[in-house]
């Protein structure tokens, strides 16, 4: 699957381990790390082992992926057009967008 960041911030922290690390502490980083490789194993999002909180916030879908207890990645399937609930699945590009914990955004 195709990676694509919303921020520098995302993009270090998934990037460079030492940088999650100071961020998130060892054990979130291991959680956010394995996710990642999920990912990036993935052809497809529909693929992923475990599935996502599906919403909708400014017209675009977002999921949210468990990575540890409350903490949560949300992502932005990317598509030709705007993909819909319906389509998810079948994404292979995705945009990073944020890394939130107890409804708090940390990254």
């Amino acid at each position: 699957m195709e990676l694509q960041f919303s921020s520098t911030a995302i993009s270090d922290v998934t990037l460079d381990k030492d940088v999650a690390a100071g961020l998130l502490g060892a054990d979130l980083t291991a959680s956010y790390n394995a996710l990642i490789a999920d990912f990036r194993d993935a052809l497809f999002l529909g693929e992923l082992p475990e599935g996502p909180i599906v919403s909708h916030q400014q017209g675009n879908l977002r999921l949210s992926y468990r990575i540890e207890g409350d903490t949560f990645l949300e992502v932005e399937p990317i598509g030709k057009s705007i993909v819909r609930q319906s389509e998810w699945q079948k994404a292979y590009r995705v945009r990073l967008r944020n890394i939130s914990s107890a409804g708090k955004v940390l990254i």
